[in-house]
């Protein structure tokens, strides 16, 4: 595993804040410009580019009014293709399999951000958030759309929460930005920003730096943060109150890269990288191994990655449900809901983090053997049941199969405010 020392903790954020005030950010927007000259950012109009004070974006690292969640959040995942329970193939998903998936994932404690689950063929995309929105009361995930798409999205969340002001109130978005070029927002990114921001929305902050074979991981994550701190200070400008949260990198499966041997070496990085951010006190939302397909050992794996968000106060956006070949399986999603049901109870120290090991997991511990009678491990033990011709998933496939035909699939909202989202959003799906 990767380590790293208090020290170099303090010099990844001061790295981070020079490259802001020495190299700065593109801002495709003058009134965006404007905004940032006036809030004490340098600029360079012809290029479009702000350079933040170090000592602006300190205090406005501390008037921010980051909101540290109280318990990790778990969102199911999203997929190309829909494996069907009761005859178990893989197809494309329907809009009946797109409103099964909402009300079966609504009614898991754990789940609490909703994704689109599937792709849906010829169906726009306002129409698949639509089925989330008669179907569910939970928050939902938004990828990274044009201007356009996210203000129709807003209009339709605002009619299902009965106004603007109650969307406000309790937000049901979780929107990301992602960039497209290093340091570079485009006149889209920031019309998108306002947008959330303006509704009280949850921004989540996406760096267009991913795993790289020349840059090591504290340079990496020294620029992943100038970028998400640009973001962070051009939303404070706005004077809008909402949320913004950090989300890290998903793993390249089955990849290595450079300084990237191992998934323990990918699992350091984010635990340097929660490091930094608890220091900041920056909400982050990292990206979960998922549990099938990875083998043996999968289940010690994820144990650790969810004790250090656990520890951290951070946020798992795992791709619940989702499985190789990207499919989408109630399954899957099933068996990750109840494994974060146990491995919540699982509780490690946060100084023991760094050294924890292959070797240190399988120590004789009591917390340590109560992780290995835990489900998500049995699960992963499956080449050693087929020897044995146990039926233990025959029996979890049973389970979920009689979940899944048991789940209701009804609106969740008023006539009234049903026949206000058909105004907005006509679709065949309704009927």
């Amino acid at each position: 595993m990767l380590s790293i020392s208090s020290k170099q903790v303090q010099t990844i954020a001061d790295y981070a804040l020079e490259i802001l005030e020495k190299e700065g950010c593109i801002y495709n927007s003058g009134n965006a410009l404007s905004l940032l000259s006036y809030r004490g950012c340098n600029i360079e109009e012809k290029i479009s580019r702000a350079y933040i004070p170090s000592q602006k974006m300190k205090e406005v690292l501390k008037k921010f009014l980051f909101k540290p969640l109280s318990s990790p959040k778990l969102m199911s995942g999203s997929a190309h293709f829909f494996l069907d329970m009761n005859t178990k193939k893989k197809r494309s998903g329907t809009a009946d399999d797109a409103k099964k998936m909402v009300a079966f994932a609504s009614q898991l404690k754990n789940v609490e951000i909703l994704s689109t689950m599937v792709d849906l063929e010829n169906t726009k995309k306002q129409e698949q958030y639509d089925i989330i929105l008669r179907y569910s009361q939970k928050p939902f995930f938004v990828n990274e759309y044009s201007p356009e798409i996210v203000h129709d999205l807003l209009a339709m969340t605002s009619i299902a929460c009965g106004s603007y002001k109650n969307l406000q109130e309790n937000p049901r978005i979780y929107g990301a930005i992602e960039l497209e070029s290093p340091f570079c927002y485009s006149a889209s990114h920031l019309d998108v920003l306002g947008l959330y921001a303006k509704h009280g929305q949850t921004i989540c902050l996406k760096s267009s730096y991913e795993f790289s074979t020349e840059i090591p991981p504290q340079g990496l994550l020294s620029l992943q943060m100038a970028e998400w701190l640009a973001g962070i200070f051009y939303i404070h400008a706005m004077e809008y109150p909402c949320s913004v949260c950090i989300q890290l990198p998903s793993f390249p499966f089955g990849t290595k890269i450079g300084h990237y041997q191992s998934l323990l070496d990918y699992i350091s990085y984010q635990h340097i990288a929660l490091l930094v951010l608890e220091q900041l006190s920056i909400p982050v939302s990292l990206p979960i191994l998922p549990i099938l397909g990875l083998g043996f050992l999968s289940g010690w794996v994820v144990a650790l990655q969810r004790s250090i968000a656990k520890k951290f106060h951070a946020s798992y956006l795992s791709d619940a449900g989702k499985n190789e070949p990207n499919t989408f399986s109630p399954l899957h999603l099933l068996i990750e809901d109840e494994c974060v049901s146990y491995l919540n109870q699982i509780d490690f120290e946060k100084e023991d983090i760094p050294n924890l090991s292959l070797e240190s997991m399988l120590s004789p511990s009591q917390k340590k053997q109560n992780l290995w009678l835990s489900p998500i491990f049995h699960y992963n033990m499956k080449d050693i049941w087929r020897k044995k011709k146990a039926t233990w998933q025959d029996t979890l496939r049973e389970y979920t199969i009689d979940r899944w035909n048991a789940s209701k699939v009804e609106p969740v909202l008023s006539s009234a405010t049903l026949q206000e989202l058909d105004k907005v959003c006509p679709a065949e799906h309704h009927s």
